[in-house]
């Protein structure tokens, strides 16, 4: 009798084994899983996976799973192969667009459409001429070269999604650089002056000099230079002495 019992108990489990490895499997939805996630829920589920694709998304996780395949709810077997395409940690490299010249609304629609990114909060103004067009871009602290047009061994590849400085260009209307008169007589400096639209403003005359006109300017205020910029009707101010100076060439 005890034995009759025995092989019936043996024989009724390895039926509900059996049958239980033919049922199917309702496959959950992985995606947005990490893959280290992914294959500890598919060793409890006995199924096999397998990478076949990888994409780059900036904002997701890497290694998460974008896309599986059969999807989610679908019914499958044990050692099923499931597959997927997941975010690579890599971001792929893309072409820097030609930008250099192009007015800012222009070119961030340019790099945008390359996955390439305008660091909005440090963007850099300098004075020129071709108002609100790119002058310089910088990436990881590194100025760009200008690549030569339409030569492919120029071009300038970035990680997409790679994060850019610019520099773009602002109005100069109604700005000057302030014009070097040292070392002019004062009828010479008067003319520089009035050509740059600036006018003559206070004059300091030394006791050398008897005749102002054919005295040289020792000092002016504001000094000259690149970085000296004046609205058009500001003044000048001269200091005169009768010799030209010594360290005028």
């Amino acid at each position: 009798m005890a034995l009759t019992f025995l092989i019936l108990f043996i024989t009724f489990k390895v039926l509900k084994v059996y049958t239980r490895h033919g049922e199917s499997i309702t496959l959950p939805d992985f995606t947005g899983m990490t893959l280290d996630k992914v294959k500890q829920q598919l060793d409890n589920e006995h199924l096999l996976y397998k990478i076949q694709d990888s994409l780059y998304v900036a904002d997701k996780e890497p290694y998460t799973v974008l896309i599986q395949d059969p999807p989610a709810n679908s019914s499958v077997k044990e050692n099923r192969t499931i597959y997927f395409t997941i975010n690579s940690p890599t971001p792929p490299l893309v072409t820097l667009p030609y930008v250099w010249g192009n007015d800012l609304k222009f070119a961030r629609k340019k790099l945008e459409a390359r996955g390439l990114v305008i660091d909005e909060d440090n963007i850099t103004y300098k004075k020129d001429k071709a108002e609100n067009t790119i002058l310089e871009l910088s990436y990881d602290g590194k100025k760009l070269t200008k690549p030569k047009k339409k030569e492919k061994n120029t071009e300038i590849k970035l990680p997409k999604g790679a994060l850019l400085q610019l520099v773009v260009a602002e109005s100069t209307e109604g700005e000057i650089s302030v014009p070097t008169v040292i070392c002019h007589t004062y009828s010479e400096a008067i003319f520089k002056i009035k050509s740059s639209n600036l006018n003559v403003g206070s004059i300091v005359i030394d006791g050398s000099v008897s005749d102002t006109s054919s005295a040289y300017i020792y000092q002016q205020s504001p000094p000259s230079g690149e970085m000296e910029i004046m609205r058009m009707g500001e003044q000048v101010d001269l200091w005169l002495t009768k010799n030209k100076p010594g360290s005028c060439f």
